[in-house]
């Protein structure tokens, strides 16, 4: 039991301070204090230096956003102005288009000018025809009166201007009604 060794600060007769123990403890104490004031102050500059590293980094950061910003910005508004050429265009498109002829009444326009026309040529057809037999007609009845009279040759001349004039006399009615045909199929 007496084994134990006396403590250089508890001695045998318990806590005692000599006055170099006090002196030594000061001095870690200082040591210590002098050591905790150099880590805070350490510690104070690093947050600076962390608080000045984030203030930069969030003004560039900000920045970032901002030139973000107006970027879409200005890809928004070229956008716009895009989709409101194209609506534009679009209606430019259907405005002409309302001005165009649908397919199936310029087919059925067509089918009737074709019907009038198909109508007038055969009218037409069956108007020479009347004027030729008329002509004929008037061709033998006219040699017969030349015959009949005696002078052949006058009458025959006589026969041949009146037929060249009753044929371009039909030719000027048939150019007339072809004419008013023509109009009536472009009225309709």
């Amino acid at each position: 039991m007496s084994d134990q060794r006396p403590s250089p600060i508890i001695g045998p007769e318990g806590l005692s301070s000599p006055p170099q123990v006090g002196a030594q403890i000061s001095a870690v104490e200082k040591k210590g204090d002098a050591a905790t004031e150099a880590l805070r102050r350490e510690m104070l500059l690093e947050v600076r230096q962390i608080t000045t590293l984030l203030s930069e980094w969030r003004i560039a950061h900000d920045a970032v956003h901002i030139a973000q910003q107006r970027a879409l910005d200005a890809a928004t508004a070229a956008l716009t102005d895009k989709l409101s050429d194209m609506n534009e265009f679009r209606q430019q498109s259907r405005d002409r288009e309302a001005t165009f002829a649908v397919r199936e009444t310029v087919d059925r326009s067509l089918e009737a000018l074709a019907t009038v026309i198909n109508n007038e040529k055969a009218d037409s057809r069956r108007r020479f025809e009347a004027i030729e037999s008329k002509m004929n007609e008037m061709q033998t009845l006219l040699s017969r009166e030349a015959r009949t009279e005696g002078r052949p040759g006058q009458d025959l001349r006589t026969g041949q201007d009146a037929t060249r004039q009753l044929i371009a006399l039909a030719l000027v009615v048939l150019g007339i009604l072809v004419s008013v045909a023509i109009y009536l199929a472009s009225t309709t």
